[in-house]
């Protein structure tokens, strides 16, 4: 785990790694609502190079999840 400060507020990042994704940065959506402005374009530069780096963005409960339950939850999500 590790944080991510933008626009003066940190964020928890997880690197995970799973079979079927390799190893990713997984975010809470409160950031991504940050990095992205009404029209779903980037607020920044710096909005734009932070988002090519996360892999998935998560409810922000989600990100207390335990690994194992973490990848089976990104599992469902994004295979579904």
């Amino acid at each position: 785990m590790r944080t991510l400060k933008f626009d003066q507020t940190s964020y928890l990042i997880r690197t995970i790694s799973s079979p079927a994704f390799g190893e990713v940065d997984v975010a809470p959506a409160s950031l991504n609502d940050k990095l992205m402005d009404e029209t779903g374009g980037y607020t920044s530069e710096e909005a734009r190079l932070i988002d090519e780096q996360i892999f998935f963005y998560v409810d922000d409960a989600v990100m207390h999840y335990d690994d194992d339950d973490l990848i089976k939850y990104l599992e469902e999500e994004v295979l579904l």
